[in-house]
Formats: C-alpha cells, sequence, structure tokens
C-alpha cells in the first residue's frame, strides 16, 4: 500500500541504521524498533536507543527516519567533520 512504499523508500537510508551484533540483529528479527530498545542498550548505543524508543507508530517511521537521518548528519558534521582536519 501507500503507506509501506513510503517507508521502503527511506528503509536503506542512515536514519534507519544502527549497528548491532549480528546475534543481536538475528535475535530482534523484524519487528517494531520500540522492541529493540534494549539491544541498542547492550551495545552502547544510548542516542539510537533514545531515538527508537519513540518509534512505536508504523504511520510515523518514515518522519522518524528522516529526523534521525537529520540527526546524524547533524552530529558528523559538528563532532566529525568540523572537528578533524584530516576529513576537511
Amino acid at each position: 500500500d501507500e503507506a509501506w512504499a513510503k517507508v521502503v523508500s527511506v528503509i536503506h537510508g542512515i536514519g534507519n541504521l544502527a549497528l548491532s551484533t549480528s546475534n543481536y540483529n538475528s535475535s530482534d528479527s523484524n519487528s517494531l524498533p520500540t522492541l529493540h530498545v534494549e539491544t541498542y542498550r547492550k551495545c552502547g548505543l544510548v542516542k539510537t536507543s533514545e531515538q527508537v524508543s519513540k518509534w512505536d507508530n508504523p504511520e510515523n517511521f518514515v518522519d522518524n527516519i528522516i529526523e534521525r537521518t537529520k540527526e546524524i548528519k547533524q552530529f558528523i558534521s559538528e563532532y566529525v567533520l568540523n572537528k578533524n582536519d584530516i576529513w576537511k
């Protein structure tokens, strides 16, 4: 349907990514993002767990992913690109 097509259009973007061990990723499967919060916490992904803890309504997933993408890009810009001459 139309709602799922919108999700698919952003699902492989940076805002939908979270690093997790293969064991955790496998056991979490493709469930709701809010169900992965503990996995992110165990992996030390504090900001990700905070963000995803609010992802409980699939109708908002596209906006959630887009917002998280902006936050990730902002972090990279502030703390990686602008703080290290190697990346300039």
